[in-house]
C-alpha cells in the first residue's frame, strides 16, 4: 500500500501553468530551505528529502503551498531513499543503453517515464518500498500512454517553467529564488499529472 490515501480536496482536471508558477510563491519565505544543500551532505539529502515530503503534500491535495520543512534528520533519511532509486534507475537506463538496436529506443523510453516513477516512489513508506513503488515501471509508462496527451501538455509545460526560469535567471541574483521555484513548479505539474491521471 502506498503511505497515504487521496483526500477528498476537489480538484480540478489539470492545474495550468499560472496555477504551477503561483505554487512556489505561496509561502515565499519556503523558498529558502534549498540553502540546506549548504550543509555538506546532509543538507543536500535534506532538502531532496523534504522534496518528497512536498510531493507527498501535493498529491494529498494541498497545493496551496510549499509545506513546512519538517524534521532535518527524517527528511535527509526518506533524501537518501529517494537518490538511491534514482541512482539504480540511472544505472538501470545506462545498461539498457548498450543493448544493441532496441536499447536506445528503451533508453529514451525509459528516461521519458522518470518524472512518473519518480513521484511513485516518493508514495512508499520506508526504503523497500519506496524502491519496489519506484520500479513499478510498466504501472508508470501505462498511465503515461493511456493518457499520452495530458503527459505530453504537462512537459510542454515544464518546458515553458524552465524558459520563464532561464529568463528571470539572467541576472544571476535571481537564481536564489528561480532554482527552487523552477522545482517547486515542476513537482506541482508532475503531481497534477499523477493525481488527474489516476482518477481517470
Amino acid at each position: 500500500m502506498t503511505i497515504f490515501l487521496y483526500s477528498a480536496v476537489p480538484m480540478r482536471p489539470m492545474e495550468t501553468f499560472r496555477d504551477a508558477i503561483a505554487y512556489p510563491f505561496g509561502r515565499f519565505s519556503r523558498l529558502f530551505y534549498w540553502l540546506w544543500i549548504l550543509v555538506p551532505i546532509v543538507g543536500a539529502l535534506a532538502f531532496v528529502g523534504y522534496e518528497v515530503r512536498m510531493i507527498r503534500t501535493l498529491l494529498k491535495g494541498n497545493r496551496k503551498e510549499a509545506p513546512a520543512f519538517g524534521p532535518f534528520w527524517e527528511n535527509a533519511k526518506v533524501g537518501l531513499f529517494f537518490l538511491v532509486f534514482a541512482l539504480l534507475y540511472s544505472l538501470l537506463l545506462g545498461l539498457i543503453s548498450i543493448i544493441p538496436f532496441i536499447g536506445k529506443l528503451l533508453y529514451i523510453i525509459g528516461f521519458f517515464i522518470i518524472p512518473v516513477l519518480m513521484v511513485q516512489c516518493a508514495t512508499g513508506a520506508g526504503f523497500t518500498h519506496m524502491l519496489k513503488q519506484g520500479f513499478r515501471i510498466d504501472r508508470g509508462a501505462d498511465l503515461i500512454f493511456k493518457h499520452i496527451g495530458m503527459y505530453l501538455l504537462t512537459v510542454l509545460k515544464i518546458i515553458a517553467v524552465v524558459v520563464l526560469a532561464v529568463i528571470a535567471s539572467l541576472p544571476l541574483i535571481t537564481l536564489i529564488i528561480t532554482y527552487p521555484a523552477y522545482r517547486y513548479a515542476f513537482w506541482y505539474l508532475v503531481t497534477g499529472f499523477w493525481r488527474a491521471a489516476q482518477r481517470k
